[in-house]
């Protein structure tokens, strides 16, 4: 049942961007084809080479966001493939993300839009809020990425830099860490510096009482 619901989550982030065909997807990297993919829901396309993508990112992938990366591609259905539910359960399963089968009032009621400037940023996104709902805090702090955000870095990717280090900063190993990780975030978005610490507080805390959710303000 839960398994279906991050499925229709999925599903509802699809409609949000639309639909489009994947063989007109531009000639980019297969990062970027997939991250559109699994937002874009395409109707039909290049069977081949969807494949041949889907093999190529996901061997780029290791440990727990190859685990990610392979439940999204289950529960979503990418182009003209079916969902799998069955595999999307042996994954929970075997990685032992209680939240697949118990959570089901988290799964139907956090659905998340995204807005991103490339498809690698969309993949990314999907793979941390994956990650961040159903993952440990040691699996959190395995698959989030801090890439660097110069001042003329677009609104969009400040927006997923914000949001990744809040995250690390609520499941930080020390008060070291997560002082360095709000240092971080001032200097992505000052405006936002005094609220940042109350952020990181109330998300700890949310994770820690089983239902994580998107920092506010922060889609």
């Amino acid at each position: 049942m839960a398994v279906s619901l991050l499925g229709a989550s999925i599903a509802i982030l699809a409609g949000a961007y639309g639909y489009v065909r994947y063989s007109r997807l531009p000639p980019e990297a297969p990062e970027e084809r997939i991250g559109r993919l699994l937002v874009g829901a395409p109707q039909s396309g290049d069977t081949a080479r969807l494949s041949e993508d889907l093999e190529r990112v996901r061997g780029s992938l290791r440990g727990t966001t190859r685990d990610l990366f392979d439940l999204a591609v289950a529960v979503s259905g990418p182009g003209p493939r079916e969902p799998d539910p069955g595999r999307a359960r042996a994954i929970c399963e075997r990685r032992r993300w209680t939240r697949c089968q118990s959570g089901e009032r988290q799964l139907s009621a956090w659905v998340p839009v995204r807005s991103a400037d490339t498809g690698a940023e969309m993949l990314e996104s999907t793979l941390e809020d994956l990650v961040w709902k159903l993952g440990s805090a040691e699996e959190v702090r395995e698959v989030l990425r801090r890439s660097k955000v110069p001042p003329s870095a677009s609104e969009a990717t400040k927006s997923i830099a914000v949001r990744t280090r809040l995250r690390l900063a609520a499941v930080a190993e020390t008060p070291d860490a997560q002082a360095a990780l709000l240092s971080e975030l001032c200097a992505i978005r000052p405006p936002g510096c005094e609220q940042f610490p109350r952020q990181v507080e109330q998300m700890a805390r949310e994770r820690a009482d089983g239902h994580p959710l998107p920092p506010p303000g922060h889609p």
